[in-house]
């Protein structure tokens, strides 16, 4: 079994995606990006 650390994050889009890539960017810069995969 895989240890996680964090939380885990799943954006789930009906199209290509965009805007969940756009707003997960978003989220990341808030935080320590060292940690996000």
């Amino acid at each position: 079994m895989v240890k996680v650390e964090g939380p885990v994050i799943f954006a789930v889009s009906d199209s290509i995606g965009e805007t969940a890539e756009l707003v997960a960017k978003a989220a990341i810069v808030q935080f320590n990006s060292s940690h996000v995969e």
